[in-house]
């Protein structure tokens, strides 16, 4: 879900890259199309004082485009030179408990879908819409950083010392739109997060309005990421999108998850589809016996058939 970090600068940008007044105006002209008098009401309401949030803003959005990988090295940079204002207010702003990211996320990806269809950009229709949800490891070293702890990453079968970031997307046959994000930590069987009690005594705590939605991204830190995930796809059908069904791995079959999406109610057809491998570890029930996941195959061989169109063998069943 992450941009491969081989990656040193978008395409599109690449040639622009040298030049920092080109790139900086290149920016303002994709941020320009998109309608962000609402966004930034919510960014200056979230900083009151000081340099406009939608300045700062527009800085840190840039960042990722021109190969910069925090603000340290953008203050060193020939772009940091550009600024009338020190990496504090930089910092600050990042850390306001005020800013709604996820309420700006979502308002982004609405804003892109509209701009896409409205210059007829269409998509492949041939590829339904879907939601895709994913989580991916977040590796850190600094073990004073606030809420962190050991996580257990599923690629190398081993506990890593991060988070954990979980990430609703619309791919709408053409593009894939992000959503909605949150973060995760794991408690543990010690409820102490893999930690020693001097680690965790010694990591960086913040007192936040009960109030602020930095408040509610650290109590998501602790909500478990199926009820999340199902969140995510409540929201996005609420906030407009409209997916033919949910993608996920394996990690997320299982029968609580793909009950809550079925309820979700949707316009547009009788119920949402959750599609995915499934693991064969699992039992099943067909017709009111339970079999082995992996053994449905052989009790079902004779129903087993051939699609010419994606080169493979299918099996359909009803559960």
């Amino acid at each position: 879900m992450q941009q491969n970090k081989f990656i040193k600068n978008i395409s599109e940008v690449g040639e622009y890259s040298s030049d920092s007044n080109i790139l900086l105006k290149t920016f303002e002209n994709i941020i320009g199309q998109f309608r962000l008098t609402q966004v930034n009401k919510w960014l200056n309401k979230a900083k009151t004082k000081g340099v406009e949030g939608e300045n700062i803003f527009k800085i840190l959005f840039v960042l990722v485009f021109v190969d910069l990988k925090n603000i340290s090295q953008l203050m060193h940079s020939g772009y940091g030179t550009k600024l009338n204002y020190g990496k504090d207010v930089l910092y600050d702003f990042l850390k306001n408990e005020w800013v709604d990211w996820g309420k700006i996320l979502t308002y982004f990806s609405r804003q892109f879908l509209k701009i896409t269809k409205s210059k007829g950009d269409s998509t492949d229709i041939s590829s339904p819409k879907c939601l895709i949800i994913d989580d991916t490891l977040l590796n850190k070293t600094g073990k004073t950083i606030e809420h962190i702890g050991k996580v257990f990453d599923h690629c190398s079968r081993t506990y890593q010392l991060g988070m954990k970031a979980l990430v609703c997307g619309l791919w709408d046959g053409k593009s894939f739109i992000p959503t909605a994000f949150s973060l995760h930590n794991e408690p543990g069987k010690k409820r102490n997060r893999g930690m020693k009690n001097k680690e965790l005594a010694n990591q960086f705590y913040k007192e936040r309005d009960a109030d602020s939605p930095g408040f509610q991204r650290v109590k998501q830190l602790s909500t478990d990421k199926i009820s999340m995930a199902i969140q995510m796809v409540k929201n996005a059908i609420k906030t407009g999108f409209e997916p033919a069904y949910v993608l996920t791995d394996s990690w997320f079959k299982c029968d609580t998850f793909i009950s809550e999406i079925q309820k979700i109610k949707i316009r547009y057809a009788k119920k949402l589809h959750v599609i995915g491998l499934m693991k064969t570890n699992r039992s099943i029930m067909i017709n009111g016996i339970k079999k082995a996941a992996s053994l449905v195959p052989v009790y079902k061989q004779k129903d087993i058939r051939f699609c010419k169109k994606h080169k493979c063998n299918y099996l359909a069943i009803r559960i």
